[in-house]
């Protein structure tokens, strides 16, 4: 059983974006018999009236992770979703090459902020975060 309503609001593109609950990587998440269950999950689990073994996965045709309208969302395996991202261009490296000049701006101006912190800020992972300052790092110390 969800505790909390589920509150969102509607962007240009017709997301259902959630502001009602935290975001895990991007993804809302709420917490179900004491457990973190992704609320796309249970808005798909809804519209198609089953609940979705582990193995299998929410897409997002929006790409957008805050999304939680059963419209844009639809049940895969991980096969299914990875050829879905790849179909509709997307790429680690397109995804996240923007990510990183912010990253940087943002280190600079707060430094006392932590990896986990950043990682939030971003929608990203604080190993992620970890290993792009270091990577970062290293370029630096190798142009000096």
């Amino acid at each position: 059983m969800v505790k909390k309503d589920i509150d969102w609001t509607i962007d240009i593109n017709g997301c259902w974006i959630c502001t009602s609950h935290c975001r895990c990587n991007g993804y809302p998440k709420t917490c179900v018999d004491g457990k973190a269950v992704s609320i796309a999950r249970l808005m798909v689990q809804e519209k198609y009236n089953t609940i979705l073994s582990s193995g299998m996965y929410v897409i997002h045709s929006c790409d957008n992770k805050a999304c939680i309208n059963p419209d844009h969302l639809s049940i895969g395996d991980h096969k299914d979703n990875i050829n879905d991202w790849h179909k509709r261009g997307n790429s680690i490296k397109k995804q996240f090459d923007p990510l990183i000049p912010k990253l940087l701006r943002i280190k600079e101006e707060n430094p006392q902020l932590s990896q986990s912190e950043l990682g939030k800020i971003l929608g990203v992972s604080k190993g992620w975060v970890q290993k792009t300052l270091m990577k970062e790092r290293s370029t630096v110390c190798q142009t000096l």
